[in-house]
C-alpha cells in the first residue's frame, strides 16, 4: 500500500522534512523514517528531491551529507567515537543514487546476487548482513516487479514473500548493532512494508 501525501512543494510533509534534515540534532532514527515516508513512498517524491537539491549538489548529495552529519551527530550525543569511515558510506550512498537518481549499483555479478540470496535465505535466525548483501538489497525493491524479476532469473525456487521475511529478520538483527547503519534503517522500512504489499 501507498501512502498519498499532498503534491505540492510546500506540503506540511515537506515542510516537516526538510526541517528535521537541517535540524536532525542527532536523531538518526526520525531522519531515517522520514527519508522513507517523504522519499521512498510517497507519490510526491520528486517534488521531494526538487525541493531539497540545491545549485551546487544533488538531491542524493544532500541527503547523503546530512545523514552522515546525523549520524555523527548521534554519535556525539551518546558519547561513542565513530568517524563513519567504513562501508557504510558506500552503500548508503548506493541506496541514494539508486532512490535519487534511478542508478543501479555497478559491477553485481550473478554469483554475487546467488551468494547473497543463498545466505539469506540459509539463515534462519537474525544475522548481520554484510556490506556486499546491503548493496544488493538496495537495488532490488523497485520497481515492484525487479524483487520477483531477480530472484527468477538467480533462484527459481526461492519465493518472494519467504525471501522478504528473511531479509526483515536479518535487517533487524543488522539495524540493532552500533554504530547506526542509516542505509539498513531505511531499507527496513523498504522490505518490513513490501511485506504488506499484495
Amino acid at each position: 500500500a501507498v501512502v498519498s501525501t499532498q503534491s505540492t512543494g510546500d506540503s506540511l510533509e515537506i515542510r516537516t522534512f526538510k526541517e528535521l534534515l537541517f535540524d536532525h540534532r542527532g536523531n538518526i532514527v526520525r531522519l531515517c523514517e522520514h527519508i522513507y515516508e517523504i522519499v521512498i513512498r510517497a507519490e510526491n517524491r520528486p517534488d521531494v528531491l526538487a525541493a531539497i537539491a540545491n545549485s551546487s549538489e544533488s538531491s542524493s548529495e544532500v541527503l547523503f551529507n546530512k545523514i552522515v552529519e546525523c549520524c555523527r551527530k548521534h554519535i556525539e550525543n551518546i558519547g561513542h567515537s565513530d568517524d563513519f569511515a567504513d562501508e557504510r558510506a558506500d552503500v548508503l550512498q548506493n541506496l541514494l543514487d539508486y532512490v535519487c537518481n534511478a542508478k543501479d549499483a555497478e559491477n553485481i555479478s550473478k554469483e554475487q546476487l546467488a551468494s547473497a540470496f543463498s545466505n539469506i535465505m540459509g539463515n534462519e535466525n537474525g544475522m548481520e548482513l554484510n556490506f556486499e548483501e546491503i548493496s544488493i538489497l538496495c537495488i532490488i525493491f523497485e520497481p515492484s516487479k525487479k524483487l520477483k524479476n531477480t530472484l527468477k532469473n538467480v533462484n527459481k525456487d526461492i519465493k518472494p514473500k519467504d525471501f522478504v521475511k528473511r531479509t526483515v529478520m536479518h535487517l533487524e538483527t543488522t539495524r540493532e548493532l552500533k554504530p547506526p547503519n542509516p542505509c539498513v534503517m531505511i531499507l527496513h522500512h523498504i522490505y518490513s512494508n513490501m511485506l504488506d504489499e499484495d
